[in-house]
Formats: structure tokens, C-alpha cells, sequence
């Protein structure tokens, strides 16, 4: 791999510094696979390196999963998605929930058989999950808890994100798919 001749970077002043001495860097292979691997050995080689305060390190910021900064950017100056007003936003998702209707996507994509069969089995489990019809103020924290700190990654794209995130994402960028996304050491 020729270093520059492919993405490499987003960080403008390694952009800088590289345009400038090319002849300067060097490049190591340290993991190869398909985007998504890639993305979690990277988000987590950053982390244990703590890359982000390391003065050898252009990384701004550790693992893929804390946001970009531009991305925390945006949403500090309301710029982009994170300005819509709350009538922008149902606008929004009722514009995307048309769209999944009209291809068939998500929920919309079931047959009414597969509906009807996955609705008495989510009733069967919910009567045996909850003999009195509703969860108590611990078992709804252990399901939230459990349910933020699970990532997906995005089939169409590779990138690993929660599920509500995910959701919004293949909602607007049309993606399909999810695996879970297990963190890997090397």
C-alpha cells in the first residue's frame, strides 16, 4: 500500500505535515479484513493507547464509538441534523417511515403471517416474562442498561453504533442488515 494514494486520514494537519514530506512517513500494515474489523481493532488499539492524549498521536479523539468530532460539533452549534426543529424531525421520520413503507423495509417488509406469528409469540413471552403485565422499576433499569451498551454494525456500510443510532442510520441512508458487533482484542 502506497501511503496518500488511497484515504488514509482526516486529520488536516497530519494532511499538512504529509503533503509537505511524504518521503517522510512510512507505512505498516497492522490489521487486515473487511471495513467493520478493521474500524474495532482501530477503536480499540485507540482506546488502550489512550491515542487521543498521547503527544506521538494525531488521534483526536478514542474508539469509533464516542463520536466524531465533527459530529459533537454539530450537535453543540445545532448544525445539520442536530438543528431541526421538533416539527423538522416528525417531518422527518414520517417522511422515513414512508419511504420503509414503499420498499418494504423494516416492519414493513413482513408478511401478515410472519406478523401475526411473531405478535403471539412476543405475547406468549411477555405473559410468562410478566405474569402481572408490567416491569418493575429494576427489570425496565437492567433492560435499558442492557440495551445502550450493545452496538450493531451496519451491513451496508460496516460502521458499529447502538441500536437507536442504527436505526436512524439505515433509516436515512436506506442500508439494510445488522450483526452484533463483539469488541476484539488483539
Amino acid at each position: 500500500m502506497k501511503l496518500g494514494k488511497s484515504y488514509f486520514t482526516s486529520n488536516k494537519e497530519l494532511q499538512e505535515k504529509f503533503s509537505l514530506n511524504p518521503e517522510l512517513f512510512q507505512t505498516q500494515v497492522l490489521v487486515e479484513g473487511d471495513a467493520a474489523y478493521v474500524r474495532a481493532v482501530e477503536s480499540t488499539l485507540t482506546k488502550l493507547y489512550d491515542a487521543r492524549n498521547d503527544p506521538m498521536s494525531f488521534n483526536r479523539y478514542n474508539g469509533s464509538q464516542n463520536g466524531s468530532p465533527g459530529g459533537l460539533t454539530a450537535a453543540k452549534t445545532k448544525v445539520g441534523v442536530c438543528g431541526r426543529t421538533p416539527e423538522k424531525m416528525r417531518e422527518d421520520g414520517i417522511k422515513g417511515g414512508n419511504k420503509c413503507y414503499e420498499l418494504k423495509r423494516g416492519a414493513h417488509g413482513r408478511s401478515k403471517e410472519l406478523m401475526s406469528e411473531q405478535n403471539k409469540h412476543a405475547a406468549k413471552v411477555s405473559r410468562q416474562k410478566y405474569p402481572n403485565g408490567t416491569m418493575s422499576k429494576e427489570m425496565k433499569r437492567e433492560a435499558g442498561l442492557k440495551s445502550t451498551s450493545q452496538r450493531y454494525t451496519c451491513v451496508g456500510c460496516g460502521r458499529v453504533m447502538s441500536p437507536v443510532s442504527l436505526g436512524r442510520h439505515q433509516k436515512s441512508s436506506g442500508h439494510t442488515g445488522k450483526t452484533l458487533f463483539i469488541q476484539q482484542l488483539l
